[in-house]
């Protein structure tokens, strides 16, 4: 049974080839050729993601330099609103995406890519008996914390590969009566958090210091009538309203100048998307090795992809030539 349906769809592609005309085979060979590009290239992209992973030491946050690096830790929601997922969990980071089936096909459970080449093959052939679509896809964007055993970091989620922790998969009906599949992933507080991305430090002088050391200066400067004797524009030996407003302006920016020293700054640590293309961004809730395995079967699927279209592609040309 096999071998006869492998059969009927060999003799199905090789009459389709040689009928079709040049215009239109010459449109499917160019979309043969692009996949094919596009899957080498993704084959590269893999395996540079695990030679990244392997290769760059984990640090800890306290000792992170600034610039692309890896660090482990545990997931922890900042001050805020809370993040509440599709589902009505609370975490700090999720994904959901809603897929609609009309067509019968409650057993069908492809994954969210495939619909969208399902629905390309609908338009071309008009298909009608069937329709899958990916009616809903959203991802969080809220800021959430990486904590370990030295310190906070900020992470920024925007333009990151995501391998989240938790994922759960429920079917409900939509008021006309189609099914609906929800896929939702997601990254709760507590969870353990492998995370590689830019890091970087920013430092910002507290409030309530830059009060403390404005009114130490002034409180000095009252002290010294030569150097208020600078701001009498009008000579008469008193300091007015307006005068001392100019006083006042020339200490603040006299505090900010120099008496605000680094070790009185509040230092920030930030971790998002570099925009280098050869450091990815990456947030996995998985272990490293798991990473790796993923990605090498990522790369392993890419490169069956390129083989497969790069062959048929060759079949065809070669096919086409012999007419």
């Amino acid at each position: 049974m096999t071998d006869g349906f492998f059969s009927t769809l060999y003799s199905i592609t090789h009459d389709t080839i040689l009928s079709v005309t040049p215009a239109s085979f010459g449109i499917g060979a160019c979309v043969l050729l692009a996949l094919c590009l596009y899957s080498c290239w993704r084959v590269y992209n893999w395996i540079h993601h695990v030679r990244l992973v392997e290769n760059t030491p984990t640090s800890t946050i306290r000792a992170a330099v600034q610039g692309y690096v890896e660090l482990v830790g545990h997931a922890k929601r900042m001050h805020g609103p809370r993040t509440i997922s599709a589902s009505g969990a609370e975490c700090v980071w999720y994904r959901y995406k809603a897929i609609e089936f009309d067509g019968g096909y409650d057993r069908l459970w492809w994954h969210w890519e495939l619909t969208i080449i399902i629905n390309a093959i609908r338009s071309i052939f008009s298909f009608s008996n069937t329709h899958f679509s990916p009616n809903t896809y959203t991802t969080s964007d809220d800021l959430f914390l990486l904590e370990d055993e030295t310190g906070q970091c900020i992470v920024d989620p925007d333009y990151a590969d995501v391998i989240a922790t938790h994922k759960k998969v429920w079917r409900n009906r939509s008021s006309s009566g189609t099914l609906v599949k929800y896929i939702e992933y997601r990254i709760d507080e507590g969870d353990a958090l492998y995370v590689s991305g830019l890091f970087e430090t920013h430092g910002h002088t507290t409030p309530d210091y830059e009060k403390e050391a404005l009114s130490d200066l002034l409180r000095k400067w009252k002290q010294d009538p030569v150097l208020l004797a600078k701001f009498d524009k009008n000579n008469d030996g008193d300091i007015d309203v307006e005068e001392w407003e100019a006083v006042r302006l020339a200490a603040m920016r006299e505090v900010k100048r120099e008496h605000i020293q680094p070790e009185k700054q509040q230092l920030l640590n930030l971790l998002r998307s570099s925009r280098k293309k050869n450091q990815p961004f990456i947030l996995s809730g998985k272990s490293e090795s798991s990473l790796v395995f993923r990605y090498y079967w990522r790369a392993l699927i890419a490169l069956t992809l390129f083989i497969s279209s790069g062959s048929f592609l060759i079949w065809a040309i070669n096919l086409r030539q012999g007419l």
